[in-house]
């Protein structure tokens, strides 16, 4: 879990007894935020208050909020109250309260600094205070990660806050790092729950002008990554069909005639299995992208339910390859390994065709994406319900069982009928 994760940073700044494992108390779920959790009505993002804690701050996904209790070095018992939050894109959102180290605010402001320098490629450092309260911030860049930090000495207390993700998401990232920091609020002497925002000043990122590839063509794997690296990188706007001068892409996207290549069995399966786990890769990097509008804040959109029905339509073609190419191979030293591959497969197209059904469901899905995810759905279910475990397959039926309750479309209501009974 990510706690681990911040608890081994956190080991840093607090001394631990080693010999004592932790034992955590977990208050709300995931799933729990996601159904109770408020959200800020300027931002969009989820209000996460510490129930135990005295800090509150703003994640755009849902959180999981928990204690963790342990022992320091001496044996003296305390508490760590811990907030924690991961996006579909590998974004992580942690903090970590404690009471306050023994010591003054001086010392522990130089503590952290020395903490966060140490091996940990700093770029920026912030050491505006929290109001009355020392603080310290940095930007720290190591590998193909980055990470904000923001550490604030309150009132007998302690608050760490880390947002982590992969370098490929700069341009998309860093200002929800400087928003998610910024976001704190201390409980404590503090009626107004005031914010003090960070102050750091970020490096420029280079953009430079790289050209698409072209729409006149059937489109293979090495296209949509090219695509998706534009994309992430900033160097090319999301594609949309409201654009007269992207729409063309767009559609190039999300073309089935990409996928044509899996059925011609003129090609070695195993060929066609190893570009269909590439075009996946790139059109899933894709849909993340179009899926971080939604979790801005902005309302769900066609694009967004064109991009994710495609994704359903490409583990459609990639289980019909996986197989005809499973068929054709011995069982020798290698079938656990491609077995292993298959329950990934599955695992997967569950959380994509889960994902889908949950947006079609939702009260706020406009009439248009909603009936072209459950159009897809329904075109795929013969072939992919021998990918659902009874499990998962038990789960989605009782979306669509809830779905079927409400007030809907009749055409909605026929659709998600059909589905039921194609999942039996």
């Amino acid at each position: 879990m990510v706690y681990i994760i911040i608890f081994c940073l956190w080991q840093k700044l607090l001394p631990l007894r080693a010999e004592d494992a932790p034992e955590v108390e977990v208050h709300r779920d995931v799933a729990a935020t996601q159904k109770s959790a408020p959200k800020d009505k300027d931002s969009g993002w989820l209000l996460a208050e510490s129930s135990r804690g005295n800090f509150s701050v703003l994640v755009p996904v849902p959180f999981e909020e928990m204690t963790i209790h342990a022992k320091g070095e001496k044996g003296n018992p305390f508490a760590l109250n811990i907030i924690n939050a991961k996006s579909m894109e590998g974004f992580t959102f942690h903090v970590m309260e404690s009471a306050a180290p023994e010591m003054d605010a001086a010392s522990w402001l130089q503590k952290n600094i020395q903490a966060l320098s140490e091996g940990s490629g700093l770029q920026k450092i912030d050491r505006t205070s929290f109001g009355a309260y020392p603080a310290v911030a940095a930007f720290i860049k190591k590998g193909n990660t980055e990470a904000f930090m923001r550490a604030v000495h309150g009132g007998g207390f302690t608050v760490l806050m880390v947002f982590e993700y992969p370098e490929l998401y700069s341009n998309a990232a860093r200002p929800m790092g400087l928003t998610f920091l910024s976001s704190l609020r201390i409980k404590a002497e503090d009626e107004q729950r005031k914010a003090y925002p960070v102050g750091l000043m970020l490096p420029e990122i280079s953009a430079t002008g790289t050209i698409a590839p072209p729409t006149n063509k059937v489109w293979m794997a090495n296209d949509y990554r090219q695509v998706a690296e534009l994309i992430i990188q900033s160097k090319m706007p999301l594609p949309t069909q409201a654009d007269a001068a992207s729409r063309e892409l767009f559609s190039k996207i999300v073309s089935r005639d990409n996928l044509a290549f899996a059925s011609d069995k003129t090609l070695p399966p195993e060929q066609r299995m190893a570009e269909m786990m590439e075009i996946l890769n790139g059109i899933s990097a894709i849909q993340k992208m179009y899926a971080m509008q939604v979790i801005s804040g902005d309302k769900i959109t066609k694009d967004y339910a064109v991009v994710q029905t495609f994704v359903i339509y490409v583990f459609e073609m990639m289980w019909s390859v996986s197989n005809e190419y499973l068929s054709a191979l011995p069982k020798d030293e290698r079938n656990a390994a491609r077995m292993d591959g298959l329950e990934k497969l599955r695992t997967g197209f569950y959380q994509t065709l889960l994902s889908a059904l949950i947006l079609a469901l939702d009260d706020t899905c406009p009439s248009d994406c909603r009936m072209i995810t459950l159009v897809a759905i329904n075109e795929t279910m013969p072939k992919h319900r021998s990918l659902l475990s009874r499990e998962n397959a038990a789960t989605l039926r009782r979306l669509v069982e809830k779905g079927i309750k409400k007030p809907q479309d009749k055409t909605e209501s026929e659709l998600l009928y059909d589905v039921l009974k194609k999942m039996q």
